[in-house]
C-alpha cells in the first residue's frame, strides 16, 4: 500500500526533538509575502516535489520560526513535499484576526500555483480550527485534497474564553497552567509599550517566551508570570470579550459540509487544554454532513497536546502511521 514507508519515517524522524543547530542540507528555505502581504518560509526539496503542504501554527510568539514548525517543515521538505510556513500575526500576539484566515487561503492558493500532484494542508491546536474555517470559506474546488488536524477546536470560543478568563490560581492540571501563563505572558508581550517594563525586562519576556515551549519547569513559568503578566493590565487586556461576528466567523463548527477533501484528526486522548470531544465533534459533523465524505480520526495517548511522547503502545503506532499515509496518499 503506497506511503506507508515514508509515513513510518516521517513520524519517526517527527518524534524526535527538533534540530535547534539549523536545518537540513537536503532542503533548501526561502522566504516570501503571500498576496495579502503575510510574510510566510518556504521549504523546498532538492527534488521535484512530490506534494505541496500548508503548515499552520498554533498560538506561537515565534510564528514561523518556532522550532516545532521549522522540524516539521523540514521532515515533509526531506520527504519531497515542498512545505510553506506561514507568519500569521493573530496567533501570534494572541489575538482573534480575519488576517490570519485570510492568509491561510493565500497560502493554498500559492501552493495550488505550484502545480504539485497534490496540495494537503495541516494544522495545530488553535491553528488547526483556523485551517479548517479558512478552507470551509473556500469557494469550491479550490480547496486542497486533504487537511490535517492535531488537537483541533471545534468550537474555539469556548477554550478560547477559558484560557483567558480562568483564575490562575485555582487547581487545574500543570498542562493548562503552562498554557493559561503562556497566553498571558504573549499578552504582556504585546502589551509591552503600554507598560512600564524596562527595555532589559522586554529583552527578558521576549528570552523567556522564546525557551517556554521547550523548558519543563513550571516553578521558573510561574515565575515568568508572576515578573511580566501578573498585573491587573493583562488582565483587562486578556479579557476583551469576541465580538458575536468574530464569535460565528473564528470556529468551524457548522461549516464543515463545505470541505471536499480528506480530513485526519489527530487528538490526544489526555488533552485537558482542548479536550478530545472537540475533534469528535468535527468528526460528527462531518459524517452528517458528508455521509460520503474520506474523514478519519486517532484519539491517541502518543501526544501531550500537539508534541510527541515516547511511544509504548504498538497498536496506537500502527493507528497512526495508517492515518498519516492516508493524509500523505489517499
Amino acid at each position: 500500500m503506497k506511503g506507508w514507508g515514508t509515513a513510518i519515517r516521517l513520524l519517526t524522524s517527527l518524534a524526535k526533538p527538533p534540530n535547534l543547530k539549523g536545518g537540513s542540507s537536503s532542503v533548501t528555505t526561502t522566504d516570501g509575502k503571500l498576496d495579502c502581504g503575510t510574510e510566510y518560509t518556504l521549504y523546498s526539496p532538492h527534488r521535484a516535489p512530490s506534494g505541496s503542504l500548508l503548515a499552520v501554527p498554533g498560538v506561537t510568539v515565534l510564528g514561523r520560526d518556532d522550532p516545532r514548525l521549522i522540524h516539521f517543515a523540514t521532515a515533509h521538505a526531506r520527504f519531497g513535499f515542498a512545505t510553506i510556513v506561514p507568519d500569521l500575526p493573530g496567533l501570534k500576539t494572541a489575538r482573534i484576526i480575519d488576517g490570519d484566515r485570510t492568509a491561510i487561503q493565500n497560502g493554498v492558493r500559492r501552493l495550488l500555483r505550484t502545480e504539485t500532484p497534490s496540495v494537503i494542508a495541516a494544522g495545530f491546536s488553535f491553528g488547526a480550527g483556523l485551517l479548517l474555517t479558512a478552507l470551509a470559506e473556500m469557494e469550491s474546488g479550490t480547496g486542497v485534497d486533504a487537511a490535517l488536524c492535531i488537537g483541533a477546536p471545534y468550537a474555539i470560543e469556548e477554550v478560547w474564553d477559558q484560557l483567558l478568563t480562568i483564575d490562575i490560581h485555582q487547581e487545574m492540571d500543570q498542562a493548562v497552567l503552562d498554557n493559561v501563563i503562556y497566553f498571558h505572558l504573549i499578552i504582556a508581550w504585546r502589551e509591552r509599550r503600554a507598560s512600564p517594563l524596562s527595555e532589559g525586562d522586554q529583552q527578558a519576556l521576549r528570552q523567556g517566551l522564546s525557551d517556554y515551549c521547550q523548558r519543563d519547569d513550571p516553578a521558573w513559568k510561574l515565575t515568568l508570570y508572576r515578573r511580566f503578566a501578573d498585573s491587573e493590565a493583562v488582565r483587562r487586556a486578556a479579557r476583551q470579550p469576541l465580538s458575536p461576528e468574530q464569535r460565528r466567523s473564528i470556529s468551524p463548527q457548522h461549516k464543515l459540509s463545505r470541505l471536499s477533501g480528506r480530513v485526519a484528526l489527530i487528538h490526544d486522548k489526555s488533552d485537558k487544554l482542548i479536550p478530545p470531544s472537540h475533534s469528535e465533534r468535527i468528526l460528527t459533523e462531518l459524517n452528517e454532513q458528508r455521509p460520503n465524505g474520506d474523514q478519519r480520526i486517532a484519539l491517541t495517548s502518543l501526544l501531550s497536546h500537539v508534541a510527541p511522547r515516547q511511544p509504548f503502545s504498538l497498536k496506537e503506532r500502527v493507528q497512526l502511521v495508517d492515518l498519516y499515509r492516508h493524509f500523505l496518499y489517499g
